[in-house]
């Protein structure tokens, strides 16, 4: 996980504190909560180590990971440190991805930047005033239309877009402004903190705490 992303996103849980509700050989449930008692980012964490399910849950959403194997809330952290492959274990989860207007822009102005600088391959009899023209109704459709995974474009921004990709849902245009929700990046900055609040504690009362065999090192800042 990017350091800077990290150290963005714990800002947001600098007063939470980690409670354990359960911690056995087969499940740990932390709740991860702000001391003054606010549900503002709350959440739970449940975890499955014989079936390999992380289950997370509360105000910043929900979601199912799935490993299919044996996991130790310890190795969770670490495997979850890499968000491409934590989202691949999704099994269901609130919505994935964002999408900002800003980042709709910077897209659309960026697919248009490559394809004038390489009219040699890309320029199909397409004057530059036009691919101005074209681009700039592109984005007042997308002002317009509504993002979200499987919501389909409208036909007229289909049509422009198969001028400058064929096809042109492989293209980038099948993607402007989709970034990873800052959710995910909470759901697994939120349980690394958690955990190593949890472990710490444990270790200054002189406890070893579930587990401790396999506590792996975290990334700075978990």
């Amino acid at each position: 996980m990017d350091e800077s992303i990290k150290n963005r996103y714990m800002k947001r849980f600098k007063n939470h504190k980690a409670t354990v509700v359960l911690e056995n050989e087969d499940f740990l449930i932390l709740d991860w909560r702000d001391k003054s008692g606010s549900g503002e980012y709350a959440v739970r964490y449940i975890v499955d180590c014989q079936k390999g399910n992380l289950i997370v849950s509360g105000d910043l959403g929900d979601c199912i990971a799935s490993w299919f194997n044996h996991v130790t809330p310890d190795k969770l952290a670490c495997y979850i440190n890499d968000i491409s492959y934590f989202m691949g274990k999704f099994q269901c989860s609130s919505d994935t991805y964002d999408y900002q207007w800003r980042d709709i822009v910077s897209d659309l102005e960026g697919i248009k930047e490559e394809f004038l600088k390489d009219d040699g391959n890309w320029n199909h009899g397409i004057s530059a005033d036009e691919v101005e023209e074209d681009f700039a109704e592109m984005l007042r459709l997308c002002d317009e239309m509504t993002f979200g995974e499987n919501v389909p474009y409208p036909d007229a921004f289909v049509e422009l877009a198969e001028r400058y990709a064929d096809p042109w849902w492989e293209s980038e245009f099948a993607h402007i402004g989709k970034r990873i929700s800052g959710r995910v990046y909470l759901w697994a900055i939120g349980y690394q903190m958690a955990l190593k609040q949890i472990r710490k504690a444990a270790a200054e009362a002189g406890e070893d705490g579930a587990g401790g065999a396999d506590q792996p090192v975290l990334a700075p800042g978990a």
